[in-house]
């Protein structure tokens, strides 16, 4: 009976040994377990945007492409962002960035209207300037200045860069202007005869015209909206993301800039 209760001790006193780290070891896993505990991770962001061919829209495959989209797709990869960019109508794209956080909106016009309401990360794509345009068979359209417009029926979408400008000339919704969903159509409408004239920025008419068949000497550029300054056109976000984040974006967008312009010399 001694024999067999000692054999018992030792068996336990060895797996006892066994099983206790060696203090060393111990430190050494704690700080492990601490770094992987303090190893940044990536933020849950969303990208939206509109269809503003050839800047960003979706392709014939239903795929999110651009000129601009390229670029946020690169700033995305390098920063390891994990974000589907989602395509919306621009009124719902600019609530979202504007109220919720970690949202980023491309492409968008930094105006003085805007400024306060979002952080910016700019500039995304070369300086775009915006005019009104007519068909050119409509010669009976008279305009020498941006006041003259209010003549004419004019379609714009809700709070784009033209609203806002049609906005701050004294333009009244209904009376001199009326909204629709989307810029795509505003050309239609235009084409058709059921407006006089649309806002548009060149390089996207001639994408929207052409997709419809249209030559682009079928419109005629009339009036500059007094933009000539051409605003800087960005990224941007709510003031509530995180600011590490925006300067992580802003600076890796920089550095594209930098990339591109040495590959060009």
């Amino acid at each position: 009976m001694s024999y067999a209760m000692t054999r018992v001790g030792i068996h336990r006193n060895i797996h006892l040994k066994k099983t206790r780290l060696n203090p060393v070891f111990a430190l050494f896993l704690a700080a492990l377990l601490a770094s992987f505990s303090a190893f940044p991770v990536s933020p849950q962001v969303r990208v939206v945007t509109e269809q503003w061919p050839p800047y960003n829209y979706l392709d014939e495959h239903g795929n999110v492409t651009g000129i601009a989209t390229n670029k946020v797709e690169q700033v995305l990869t390098n920063l390891n962002l994990d974000a589907n960019i989602e395509v919306f109508h621009w009124a719902k794209a600019m609530q979202l960035a504007e109220f919720e956080k970690n949202v980023f909106i491309y492409s968008i016009y930094r105006t003085p209207d805007r400024e306060a309401r979002f952080q910016w990360i700019c500039p995304l794509l070369e300086k775009r300037s915006i005019a009104l345009y007519r068909l050119a068979e409509r010669v009976d359209i008279d305009i020498n200045q941006v006041q003259d417009a209010k003549n004419y029926r004019t379609s714009v979408i809700r709070n784009d860069l033209s609203m806002d400008m049609l906005v701050k000339a004294g333009f009244m919704e209904g009376e001199h202007y009326e909204l629709s969903i989307d810029e795509e159509t505003n050309v239609r409408k235009l084409i058709h005869g059921r407006i006089d004239l649309i806002i548009q920025e060149e390089h996207a008419l001639r994408f929207r015209l052409a997709e419809l068949g249209i030559d682009f000497s079928h419109v005629v550029r009339v009036q500059s909206l007094g933009n000539e300054e051409k605003y800087d056109c960005c990224i941007a976000t709510s003031l509530q993301t995180d600011k590490a984040l925006v300067e992580q974006v802003r600076s890796e967008l920089y550095s594209l800039y930098k990339v591109k312009a040495a590959q060009a010399n």
